[in-house]
């Protein structure tokens, strides 16, 4: 897959990304984790508090007003993506990102109450999916439009997705 070639190309099949450069130049694994968590945030939805009166067209949200972003259907409004319900992690190529509003990719939330875990979390999805990578293939017999949903405190499959691990040999 891509993904694997990035990783052989960058750190062959034992060593890992260990500096900050090494994460940076993961570029496309960096795209598919960005649209993993757009099709599945780890929240659905969060809640806000209004600082401020608010208007919103024509409509007064007053201050203290309880507020539901919904992460996950913003993740999936055609508006802002190309294939809404599609994993394509070309999502995430620059030119695509600077078309799109700054606030439609938040499953961190964003602003001053964004995660502070934020970059952790990036580093030890890079770190696992290098590793495992470089020891497995991976094959899908699904399409990800077909999962069933289930979202309460987060997002999660009701019917699963099967997948097929093999032991990567490298050629």
């Amino acid at each position: 897959t891509k993904a694997a070639e990035e990783v052989r190309c960058l750190f062959g099949i034992n060593q890992l990304p260990t500096t900050p450069e090494d994460f940076q130049n993961l570029k496309y694994i960096d795209m598919c984790i960005k649209d993993v968590l757009r099709l599945f945030p780890i929240a659905p939805y969060i809640l806000r508090k209004t600082s401020e009166d608010l208007y919103i067209e024509k409509w007064l949200i007053p201050r203290g007003s309880a507020v539901v972003v919904p992460i996950f259907n913003i993740h999936r409004n055609p508006k802002f993506w190309k294939k809404p319900h599609d994993f394509y992690p070309d999502h995430f190529l620059p030119q695509e990102v600077n078309k799109r509003h700054v606030y439609a990719y938040i499953p961190f939330s964003a602003g001053s109450r964004g995660c502070i875990g934020k970059t952790v979390a990036y580093t030890f999805l890079k770190t696992f999916i290098c590793s495992f990578l470089q020891k497995y293939e991976v094959e899908s017999d699904g399409k990800v439009p077909n999962l069933k949903l289930k979202m309460d405190i987060s997002v999660r499959s009701i019917n699963g997705y099967n997948v097929t691990l093999k032991p990567r040999i490298w050629k």
